[in-house]
């Protein structure tokens, strides 16, 4: 079982290839399916991370293994969010300037959440993270609801989305309040000083 976290994780990153495709294709409830899918592997990843994690003899084992899993996570999380806008850019052309917003400010975040790890200002660093988390989340939803729309089922999506959304909530709400690893990194910079 202790293969399971990685392995949704790798078929968030494969579905995020085929959403891209779907969207390209106007295939708009096939890519709304996948899309919501993949959204739910991202919340049952880390659980079964914590559930069924890796001895240090297995983190020495498997080389993806040596990879930050911080990362290893964010690939395809990145791939499905980025993929999904940029495939909607090309789709619809009014999605040019949401797709430049999300990721403009997202570029933001990122070059502050690594300024603050870097200059050791960890609760600095963790605060800026966990509000990318909430921003990433919006545009993981604009992304769902432009998907919803499209394939004329908009209403019963966002029915379904109020109603996931507290034990979604409820099942990362560790993640959506803390950023550990951040906290972490930053505090590594500050250490040495």
């Amino acid at each position: 079982m202790k293969y399971f976290a990685d392995l949704l994780t790798l078929c968030r990153l494969l579905l995020a290839g085929t959403v891209v495709v779907a969207i390209l294709q106007h295939l708009w409830l096939a890519a709304l399916i996948m899309y919501c899918v993949a959204i739910v592997t991202d919340m049952l990843d880390g659980i079964a991370a914590r559930r069924w994690p890796y001895s240090s003899e297995d983190v020495r084992r498997l080389p993806w293994r040596r990879i930050d899993p911080h990362l290893l996570d964010n690939i395809p999380d990145s791939a499905l969010s980025i993929g999904g806008m940029v495939a909607l850019v090309a789709a619809v052309p009014h999605w040019l300037l949401i797709a430049g917003i999300f990721m403009g400010v997202s570029l933001v975040f990122i070059v502050l959440v690594q300024s603050f790890i870097r200059l050791g200002w960890p609760r600095a660093a963790e605060i800026t993270d966990v509000v990318f988390g909430w921003w990433f989340t919006l545009t993981l939803v604009a992304v769902l609801v432009q998907l919803a729309a499209l394939a004329g089922v908009l209403t019963p999506t966002l029915i379904a989305l109020g109603v996931c959304a507290v034990p979604a909530l409820a099942l990362k709400w560790s993640r959506a309040t803390s950023r550990p690893e951040t906290r972490t990194q930053a505090e590594q910079y500050q250490s040495p000083r």
